[in-house]
């Protein structure tokens, strides 16, 4: 896990972890019990939304980090790539847990002012690590792997919004 977090702080890059599709999967399988913990706990309970929307982002997750791979014709990097971008996702999430359960305990809204802020915050040093991640994987420039991971998260946003459109508010006015 110091490997993890040290891709998660730049000063390694996703060759320093094993080409393990091991590896792969137990941080797949983490990364499920972080996310369904975190909706648990700081969204209260888990909706058929968030599970549409949480398995289409892992579907084109690895899909699309295969297809960037093989346009560059660097197939043999995915799994540490995979890796990479999961252990680092994980270590942001449990990084952003205490400071979500101490917003809700201190009874602000998650989606308000200052908890969105803060959230925010957190996204955006995912997109700049997990692009970092994916230009080195590619042996690109920088910017070239931050546009890639923003394509991704704009990609995930949109198709989740299709395949799990947010539930309508019912409102009932008394006379």
């Amino acid at each position: 896990m110091t490997a993890v977090a040290e891709i998660a702080l730049r000063r390694r890059g996703p060759d320093s972890l094993p080409d393990s599709a091991f590896l792969v999967s137990f941080l797949l399988a983490l990364q499920i019990l972080v996310s369904l913990a975190k909706a648990l706990v700081l969204f209260g309970g888990l909706t058929p939304q968030f599970l549409i929307r949480f398995s289409a982002d892992i579907v084109l997750f690895f899909a699309f980090v295969y297809a960037v791979l093989s346009f560059f014709r660097l197939e043999r990097r995915y799994r540490q790539t995979l890796s990479a971008v999961l252990g680092v996702d994980i270590v942001i999430s449990l990084a952003f847990l205490p400071v979500g359960v101490a917003g809700v305990a201190l009874g602000f809204d998650i989606v308000d002012f200052p908890f969105v802020w803060i959230s925010l915050a957190f996204d955006f040093w995912f997109i700049f690590i997990a692009g970092s991640i994916l230009a080195r994987s590619l042996s690109q420039p920088l910017i070239v792997g931050v546009m890639l991971e923003i394509l991704l998260v704009l990609t995930s946003m949109n198709i989740g919004q299709l395949l799990a459109p947010p539930a309508e508010q019912v409102t009932v006015e008394t006379a």
